[in-house]
């Protein structure tokens, strides 16, 4: 499966990270879901409804064991 599907896929199951928070990270970052993954804590905070905790989570995203 090709790698952005994956991450896609990761991000819309992980917890706390509804549709509204995806679609609003997913506008921020240009509609990738790997850029969304690579990018660093504050760059996610900059999302509307992404604090330190959700900010955390998807850095803890293991593409591996989607």
């Amino acid at each position: 499966m090709e790698d952005w599907r994956v991450a896609w896929i990761a991000l819309s199951l992980t917890r706390h990270i509804g549709g509204k928070t995806l679609r609003a990270l997913l506008d921020h970052f240009n509609n990738d879901p790997l850029a969304i993954l690579n990018a660093d804590s504050a760059g996610l905070q900059q999302v509307r409804g992404v604090g330190t905790s959700i900010a955390r989570t998807i850095a803890q995203l293991d593409l591996q064991r989607v």
